[in-house]
């Protein structure tokens, strides 16, 4: 509750105080004053859940993407866009994009420069409805970013921050739902969950090269991830979701 009313400069997630008692007994909390940081949200979510045992950890909320520099923040999106064309996964991306109207919306090149979209249909093509394709163009534009114009350039902003924001700006949900997402796939990396579902997971399985995203997942308790892929799975879907049983199926 401090989080939110820190971020939102005064407000309670369960409401004014004459009502506060009764929405906190019902769960009835409104973190709408957050919409416009996903990021923030969810961990404010996390942090209030009903059931003391869903709460995220002080631990867990550490390695929280709210807490992450810019930089590390950029690479995180570099790399789920690298893995997904590396796995060349039907099950992943079919999970990136199932719930892209939500994430990116169903013409993301209107919320980009002119400048930027400018060179991109010089060595691909891209769809701009996909979550997918949103990520290639950030892991390109980054990849490149010594190479283009000074426009696009000025458009993008210095790197890694200007550079982060301007994306984030326009597609504020693509972090924490690319993060959540992969999650399910980090989890489903591990041969089975601990006695203990607070502990850090371990075991990782053979033939299934997830190293890269040690950094960003290592040491969450499975717990966590469990609610972070339960997350994703309720919202809006204009796909469909795999069970948790064949989500590895995919990268052996």
């Amino acid at each position: 509750c401090i989080v939110y009313y820190v971020l939102t400069r005064g407000k309670h997630p369960f409401g004014p105080e004459m009502e506060r008692e009764y929405n906190i007994l019902h769960d009835r909390k409104d973190l709408s004053g957050l919409d416009h940081f996903p990021v923030a949200k969810e961990l404010v979510n996390a942090m209030i859940s009903k059931n003391p045992k869903d709460r995220i950890t002080a631990a867990d909320a550490e390695r929280h993407p709210l807490f992450w520099d810019d930089h590390m923040s950029l690479s995180f999106l570099q790399d789920v866009s690298d893995r997904v064309v590396k796995s060349n996964s039907f099950i992943l991306c079919s999970m990136m994009e199932s719930k892209a109207k939500h994430v990116v919306g169903e013409a993301w090149d209107e919320k980009i420069d002119e400048s930027v979209l400018t060179d991109l249909g010089k060595y691909r093509k891209y769809k701009f409805s996909s979550v997918c394709d949103c990520l290639r163009v950030i892991r390109n534009k980054k990849n490149h970013y010594l190479e283009l114009p000074d426009k696009a350039k000025s458009a993008l902003g210095s790197m890694p921050s200007g550079f982060l924001r301007y994306f984030q700006s326009r597609f504020p949900e693509l972090l924490i739902y690319s993060y959540a997402t992969m999650a399910s796939f980090y989890t489903s990396n591990y041969l089975e969950k601990p006695k203990d579902s607070k502990s850090s997971i371990k075991s990782p399985k053979k033939n299934i090269d997830f190293g890269t995203f040690d950094r960003y997942y290592s040491g969450l308790s499975f717990k966590r991830l469990e609610n972070l892929a339960e997350q994703n799975r309720m919202l809006p879907s204009r796909g469909w979701w795999p069970k948790q049983q064949v989500w590895a199926l995919s990268l052996t």
